[in-house]
């Protein structure tokens, strides 16, 4: 078998993967051939394109008699339409991940729109971001008594909350509230999670039927570590977990 490819290589009858690539370039690296170019390929291939997209499109009607289209049911970031679409076909593309789904729609409807479309989309959020500066300004809620303006917002962690605001109305007297109270005494009390625990056991109203919800409030804290701008909370969420498992296991 060696033999006949050594044979056949000498003879030019086999080009090897790497010898390809040295000839063939990706539709983003392409450049527009001249017509002189584009009149061979037509002769050769009985069509009459001028550019790669046309060519597509008619090798697709030559073929099945309609342009060629590319399904991709688990489409993930949507690199396969992108490029099917950029080489001139028409795609179809779904995913079950509703953020792969956002992602394809994005490469195919903004990262591959016009410059007149693009243009557009732009001149559409700086209008959104003025209408929401001129909000934000009205209620003075980023500026200090010193004219100063918040450029970033940091998410007070438990500890920042400590015991304010513990009772009331509004967010005081919610089950949130109540959670990050026994985060921050649990973290206070060296790590002990039993006593966030006994917190909740002695000041939450029918503790016994909400421990399903609390357990979704401290698995949400745990993720948050992980997100950006959010690894101030690594204690909360690390004590989230342990205090996750002393509350689901409560009474078992």
């Amino acid at each position: 078998m060696q033999k006949r490819l050594l044979l056949l290589k000498k003879h030019g009858a086999v080009c090897l993967y790497d010898q390809k690539l040295t000839y063939c370039v990706r539709p983003e690296e392409y450049v527009n051939k001249n017509s002189a170019v584009w009149k061979e390929i037509n002769a050769h291939l009985d069509t009459k394109a001028a550019n790669l997209q046309e060519l597509i499109e008619q090798l697709g009607v030559k073929k099945f008699g309609h342009k060629v289209v590319v399904g991709d049911c688990f489409c993930g970031g949507g690199s396969v339409p992108f490029e099917a679409a950029r080489m001139g076909c028409d795609v179809f593309a779904s995913d079950l991940n509703p953020i792969a789904g956002l992602l394809t729609w994005s490469a195919l409807n903004i990262a591959g729109a016009s410059d007149e479309k693009i243009a557009e989309l732009r001149g559409f959020q700086q209008k959104v971001y003025d209408a929401v500066d001129k909000q934000i300004s009205n209620w003075g809620i980023e500026i200090n008594e010193n004219g100063d303006r918040a450029n970033s917002a940091r998410f007070k962690t438990a500890r920042d909350w400590a015991g304010r605001n513990i009772s009331g109305d509004g967010f005081a007297g919610t089950l949130l509230r109540n959670v990050f109270m026994a985060l921050y005494l649990a973290i206070k009390d060296d790590g002990n999670a039993s006593a966030g625990k006994n917190w909740l056991k002695n000041e939450v109203i029918d503790y016994w039927n909400k421990r399903e919800l609390i357990c979704e409030f401290l698995g949400y804290i745990t993720t948050f570590e992980h997100i950006n701008n959010m690894s101030h909370w690594g204690k909360e969420a690390q004590t989230a977990m342990i205090l996750k498992e002393l509350v689901s296991n409560d009474g078992v």
